[in-house]
Protein backbone atom coordinates (compact mmCIF):
# COMPACT_ATOMS: atom_id res chain seq x y z
CA UNK A 1 0.00 0.00 0.00
CA UNK A 2 1.07 3.82 -0.82
CA UNK A 3 0.44 6.55 1.68
CA UNK A 4 1.05 9.74 -0.02
CA UNK A 5 2.12 12.85 3.14
CA UNK A 6 -1.89 13.64 2.48
CA UNK A 7 -2.49 10.19 4.07
CA UNK A 8 -4.74 9.00 0.60
CA UNK A 9 -3.90 5.48 0.00
CA UNK A 10 -3.49 3.49 -2.86
CA UNK A 11 -3.05 -0.34 -3.21
CA UNK A 12 -1.71 -2.73 -5.15
CA UNK A 13 -0.83 -6.50 -4.87
CA UNK A 14 1.80 -8.89 -6.43
CA UNK A 15 1.35 -12.90 -6.94
CA UNK A 16 4.73 -14.91 -6.82
CA UNK A 17 5.14 -18.63 -6.96
CA UNK A 18 5.75 -20.31 -3.99
CA UNK A 19 7.53 -23.43 -5.14
CA UNK A 20 8.61 -24.74 -1.58
CA UNK A 21 4.94 -24.38 -0.10
CA UNK A 22 6.37 -22.15 2.90
CA UNK A 23 3.39 -21.12 5.42
CA UNK A 24 1.72 -17.99 5.62
CA UNK A 25 3.38 -17.51 9.04
CA UNK A 26 7.08 -18.75 7.37
CA UNK A 27 6.72 -16.08 4.61
CA UNK A 28 5.42 -13.46 6.92
CA UNK A 29 7.68 -13.84 9.61
CA UNK A 30 10.60 -14.26 7.33
CA UNK A 31 9.75 -11.10 4.68
CA UNK A 32 8.63 -8.53 7.79
CA UNK A 33 12.46 -9.23 9.50
CA UNK A 34 13.89 -7.74 6.41
CA UNK A 35 11.63 -4.75 6.12
CA UNK A 36 11.94 -1.25 7.62
CA UNK A 37 9.87 -1.05 11.04
CA UNK A 38 8.90 -4.53 9.63
CA UNK A 39 7.03 -3.00 7.65
CA UNK A 40 8.31 -1.10 4.57
CA UNK A 41 10.07 -1.14 1.46
CA UNK A 42 11.12 0.73 -1.53
CA UNK A 43 9.57 -0.99 -4.49
CA UNK A 44 11.78 0.63 -6.91
CA UNK A 45 14.73 -1.06 -5.21
CA UNK A 46 12.78 -4.64 -5.17
CA UNK A 47 11.47 -4.04 -8.56
CA UNK A 48 7.64 -3.83 -7.88
CA UNK A 49 5.17 -2.04 -9.82
CA UNK A 50 3.83 1.63 -8.49
CA UNK A 51 0.70 2.20 -7.34
CA UNK A 52 0.97 5.54 -6.80
CA UNK A 53 -1.43 7.53 -9.24
CA UNK A 54 -1.67 10.84 -7.33
CA UNK A 55 -0.01 13.60 -7.92
CA UNK A 56 3.79 13.22 -6.56
CA UNK A 57 5.29 15.19 -4.43
CA UNK A 58 8.73 15.04 -3.74
CA UNK A 59 8.77 17.46 -0.75
CA UNK A 60 6.25 15.83 0.71
CA UNK A 61 5.97 11.97 -0.10
CA UNK A 62 8.25 9.14 0.31
CA UNK A 63 9.22 6.45 -1.50
CA UNK A 64 7.95 3.79 0.87
CA UNK A 65 5.36 0.87 0.83
CA UNK A 66 3.54 -0.60 3.59
CA UNK A 67 3.23 -4.40 3.42
CA UNK A 68 -0.62 -5.10 4.65
CA UNK A 69 -1.09 -8.49 4.05
CA UNK A 70 0.26 -12.07 2.35
CA UNK A 71 -2.12 -14.33 1.44
CA UNK A 72 -2.10 -17.78 -0.36
CA UNK A 73 -4.16 -17.85 -3.37
CA UNK A 74 -4.53 -19.94 -6.38
CA UNK A 75 -4.43 -17.16 -9.00
CA UNK A 76 -1.25 -17.62 -11.29
CA UNK A 77 2.11 -15.22 -10.06
CA UNK A 78 1.52 -11.75 -11.67
CA UNK A 79 5.62 -11.66 -11.01
CA UNK A 80 8.31 -13.69 -12.57
CA UNK A 81 9.97 -14.29 -9.35
CA UNK A 82 9.17 -16.55 -6.41
CA UNK A 83 8.32 -15.35 -3.20
CA UNK A 84 11.67 -16.56 -1.90
CA UNK A 85 13.76 -14.53 -4.43
CA UNK A 86 11.81 -11.83 -3.56
CA UNK A 87 12.60 -12.19 -0.06
CA UNK A 88 16.10 -12.39 -0.86
CA UNK A 89 15.70 -9.33 -2.76
CA UNK A 90 14.81 -7.54 0.12
CA UNK A 91 16.92 -8.97 2.63
CA UNK A 92 19.71 -7.12 0.39
CA UNK A 93 17.67 -3.78 0.16
CA UNK A 94 17.28 -3.74 3.96
CA UNK A 95 20.84 -4.38 4.82
CA UNK A 96 21.58 -1.34 2.21
CA UNK A 97 19.12 0.69 3.81
CA UNK A 98 20.84 0.06 7.49
CA UNK A 99 24.41 0.56 5.90
CA UNK A 100 22.94 3.92 4.51
CA UNK A 101 22.14 4.90 8.23
CA UNK A 102 25.30 4.04 9.55
CA UNK A 103 28.13 5.12 7.01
Amino acid sequence: MYRDAGNYKERGFVVFSNPYDYSIDQLDKSLRKVLIDQLFFIPSECDIPLVHTFFFDPALDHEWYELEDIELTPEPATDRRSIDTFIQICTKCYEAYLRSLHP
